[in-house]
């Protein structure tokens, strides 16, 4: 097997998984006990991200698990509470669309299908109606709306930094002072990938 098709068939394989534990989500968000999360939140973010849909919610905690499963591994410069926090939060700003289960299906395949044809993936397919467009645009943009959600609370710099740009590549230069910033988003976004 050629190593294309093989990198093709493990992507099939985590989307498949991926949407198996999305089916799951809603038993396993009922059983969260929000005492958990007093360590890592402040009651005002603990409602914020209590507030989040189900898929997304168990998303983070794998996240933040995986987080946790390597706090032994975490270089000197990050706080692991502060990591935690940050995994739990970066996808805040999909409380903006909600997405459900046919909406994440949908953006995968036209996010892919946009690359493969070299177009926008802004421009949302008209057969989603005008209601599920607006809220797939606002899935695509979900690190900028969770920066600017957590800003107006009054969060912490290098959270909004981190939480905007844990889908970047090649991030702008964190906030002043903020050295942790840019080792905390590469964690994170490791963590992500694996979720």
């Amino acid at each position: 097997m050629q190593k294309g098709a093989a990198e093709v068939l493990a992507g099939l394989y985590y989307r498949f998984f991926q949407f198996c534990r999305a089916l799951t989500a809603p038993v396993k968000w009922r059983k969260l006990n929000p005492v958990y999360l007093d360590p890592y939140l402040s009651q005002a973010e603990k409602e914020l991200f209590l507030s989040l849909d189900p898929i997304t919610g168990c998303h983070s905690l794998r996240v933040a698990a995986t987080i946790i499963k390597n706090y032994n591994r975490l270089p000197a410069e990050i706080d692991p509470v502060f990591a935690v926090k940050c995994a739990l939060l970066h996808d805040i700003g999909k409380l903006a669309s909600r997405p459900g289960i046919f909406l994440r299906v949908t953006a995968v395949l036209w996010r892919k299908l946009c690359r493969l044809f070299s177009r926008p993936v802004e421009k949302a397919p008209s057969f989603l109606g005008p209601k599920n467009q607006k809220k797939l645009r606002a899935y695509y943009r979900h690190a900028a709306l969770g920066a600017s959600l957590l800003a107006a609370k009054g969060g912490d710099p290098v959270l909004i930094w981190v939480v905007a740009n844990h889908h970047t590549q090649l991030p702008p230069p964190p906030p002043t002072g903020a050295e942790r910033a840019e080792a905390l988003l590469r964690l994170l976004q490791e963590a992500d990938r694996k979720n």
